[in-house]
């Protein structure tokens, strides 16, 4: 089994999961919650919920296409970009393509909209993904970085436990750039601070073949 082929596999429980939203983030980033919408454990983010999965582009250049046609990018005024974001709202994840020999990927939806990475650096992350049981760094060039969670990130409704906020208030202060606000999506750690902060257990360098 190629290090491809692996990756691939470990996001197949995409496929099926409803988009609970698509979040606009520090620095024009995108951030995908697919999944149940879960809210933060710390009071100060009261208000604030997150997707059981999130795929957020760090470095990455993104774009977002109805069938063939680019309707918005990161270079568009943010009105233009929160409503196409909002398109995305229950909708369901119909599928994962990888593009070409380096890491840029596209996210399809069943509504015939879909959102595309792009690798932009070759030194920095393009792109990471955040789920239940693994954390997944993503570039630069054909590889990816990979660590398990020892344990489930929650158990039951009473001792769920943000990843998220774990990383970001690990020392009772807030770490992200920003104080979110109600109604805004809280804003995703750098790609420099993401596979120190939330890459937990053994973390394993994969060149995609």
């Amino acid at each position: 089994m190629t290090s491809k082929v692996q990756l691939m596999q470990l996001l197949e429980p995409l496929t099926g999961l409803d988009c609970g939203l698509v979040s606009l983030n520090y620095g024009g980033s995108v951030m995908v919650h697919l999944g149940q919408l879960i809210p933060y454990d710390d009071p100060r983010l009261a208000g604030i919920t997150h997707g059981y999965w999130q795929i957020s582009a760090h470095s990455a250049s993104w774009r977002i296409l109805r069938e063939t046609t680019v309707i918005t990018g990161e270079y568009d005024d943010e009105p233009v970009v929160a409503a196409a974001l909002a398109l995305f709202a229950k909708e369901s994840c119909v599928g994962v393509d990888f593009l070409g020999e380096s890491s840029d990927i596209r996210l399809r939806f069943s509504n015939q909209l879909s959102i595309e990475f792009f690798e932009v650096s070759g030194s920095e992350t393009a792109w990471a993904v955040l789920s239940p049981d693994f954390t997944a760094s993503v570039g630069p060039g054909r590889s990816w970085t990979s660590g398990e969670l020892p344990q489930p990130l929650w158990t039951d409704a009473d001792e769920r436990e943000s990843l998220h906020t774990r990383a970001c208030h690990s020392d009772g202060k807030p770490s992200c750039r920003s104080t979110p606000q109600p109604g805004r999506a809280v804003n995703a750690p750098t790609s420099s601070s993401f596979a120190a902060d939330l890459t937990f257990g053994t973390t394993e360098f994969v060149a995609i073949n």
